[in-house]
């Protein structure tokens, strides 16, 4: 995980070593945020397209770098017959 005030990457604690700012809170959603990703992966990988389009669709928009929620998702939708 990094900072989303410096950039720096996170340690254990609940702050920044670098720029001192409290980030427990902002771990805290991006756990919540993997584990809704986490569970889409899971509902879509036994066919539940349905299951996985709701739980994919519940995952903030946190992590610039989680290109695949984007991919995965239409995917799914157009599988379904949902749009």
């Amino acid at each position: 995980m990094i900072c989303y005030n410096c950039g720096c990457a996170l340690s254990e604690h609940n702050f920044c070593t670098n720029c001192g700012v409290d980030v427990s809170i902002y771990k805290k959603v991006l756990k919540i945020s993997n584990n809704f990703y986490n569970e889409g992966l899971e509902k879509a990988a036994v066919r539940d397209l349905t299951g996985a389009i709701q739980s994919l669709r519940q995952v903030p928009n946190l992590k610039s770098g989680e290109k695949m929620y984007f991919i995965r998702l239409p995917a799914y939708l157009s599988q379904s017959g949902d749009t």
